[in-house]
């Protein structure tokens, strides 16, 4: 039977990296250091608060086995914004614990900006500084021999040392986020609920892509980032308007180094915003596609060339949905505001007045007894009349409906 030193060959971290290598040679060198890292979630992937809070006595066995097997006597635990003093208390009287707090992002999926934030409390990636002084396979941390590895890669050691099979913790997005593990390798679809609504999926935030119905059917799990968190989408939602609210993200979440990928997380957020405003032209897309693999070529860090994918997922294999956006000024869904029109349905209004009270912008025209209308140049598609009809009579969307061009009496247009 194999020992457990040997079941952890199979061990890869979530940036996809072997980590039996880098165990191996650590051993052989003095001043070792571990960093378990509980800050590198989406922020809609609370991944690390649930193995933190569910799984803590798996984390610190883990941790005890890779330190054994590394001869490593330090270990400092990066918790965020989380209070893992207790995971400390466990490993305290083996090892040399330090608990370090500070913000959480996705950029600290590079062990760089990992270092950073620990030593200074500020973001900021050195993945170049660090290969040109690198000198034997472990080197990182202050120089010293280091292996960074994130909660679930450690939960995962702990699984496989006790051939337990690896698993894949996923925060499915929906109306709650809810966070469900299942066997590496079970299909994508195991998480989600059995429903016609779905159409396609965000998959793995800002790092991710956007799959389509038949991708979703072939994808299994896998230990990779790309799996923390699926956000089903449906009819009811659009690509373009997620697209958008994904890159005004990126953009805050760039630790803003590096030129590329602190000005294209911009631009990428720009183009998609003008789409759902109305604003974009054909060429925006050719643009995405143009712009996305410069971006991650010139990236200093595993965010920059990460988070273009979603961007050129969306532009592959949603381009009608999008042409629909530019060329058709047209959201199927409803979703983006700037290509919303709010019209008043003239067989259910009543002419009673309350949408008129409601509107700020003085956009509703009407009288009692009078079918009212709406100016879509002053309408600020704020949606306030909506509720205020009592008749539900105020219809948005991308489906236009016949309006009275002049004030007509109600039930008198046809």
């Amino acid at each position: 039977m194999s020992s457990p030193t040997e079941r952890l060959n199979a061990l890869t971290d979530k940036n996809g990296r072997r980590l039996q290598p880098l165990l191996e040679d650590m051993r052989l060198r003095e001043n070792a250091v571990i960093i378990c890292s509980f800050g590198g979630d989406d922020p809609f992937a609370p991944i690390s608060r649930h193995l933190a809070e569910d799984h803590e006595t798996q984390i610190a066995a883990g941790l005890d086995l890779l330190a054994e097997v590394c001869g490593c006597t330090d270990i400092i635990i990066y918790a965020a914004q989380l209070d893992l003093n207790v995971l400390a208390d466990r490993l305290s009287g083996r090892y040399n614990i330090t608990v370090k707090t500070g913000v959480s992002s996705p950029v600290l999926r590079e062990p760089t900006a990992l270092y950073s934030v620990i030593d200074t409390g500020v973001i900021r990636a050195g993945n170049a500084e660090e290969e040109y002084k690198k000198t034997f396979p472990s080197y990182g941390y202050r120089g010293r021999p280091t292996l960074s590895v994130d909660a679930e890669t450690v939960y995962q050691a702990y699984r496989l040392a006790r051939s337990l099979g690896m698993t894949k913790h996923a925060a499915v997005i929906g109306k709650e986020t809810v966070i469900s593990e299942a066997g590496i390798g079970a299909p994508l679809e195991t998480l989600l609920e059995k429903t016609a609504d779905i159409t396609c999926a965000l998959l793995g935030g800002v790092w991710g892509r956007f799959l389509n119905a038949a991708e979703l059917s072939l994808t299994a799990l896998g230990c990779e980032y790309l799996f923390d968190c699926i956000k089903p989408l449906g009819e009811a939602d659009c690509i373009v308007n997620e697209a958008a609210a994904l890159y005004r993200s990126a953009a805050e979440l760039s630790c803003k180094k590096c030129v590329l990928c602190r000005e294209g997380s911009w631009q990428i957020k720009a183009i998609f915003t003008d789409i759902t405003e109305g604003k974009a032209a054909r060429e925006d897309i050719a643009l995405i596609e143009d712009v996305c693999p410069l971006i991650a070529a010139g990236s200093l860090c595993a965010f920059g060339k990460n988070m273009v994918l979603p961007a050129l997922s969306a532009a592959s294999d949603f381009r009608d949905d999008i042409n629909g956006h530019i060329v058709g000024k047209r959201c199927r869904a409803g979703k983006c505001r700037g290509l919303v029109s709010f019209q008043i349905d003239p067989a259910l209004c009543t002419g009673c007045g309350e949408c008129i009270d409601s509107c700020a912008e003085e956009a509703i025209e009407g009288a009692d007894g009078y079918i009212h209308m709406i100016d879509d140049k002053l309408c600020v598609k704020c949606g306030k009349c909506v509720p205020a009809c009592p008749e539900e009579a105020i219809k948005f969307g991308g489906n236009k409906i016949k309006v009275p061009k002049k004030l007509t009496k109600v039930g008198r247009f046809h």
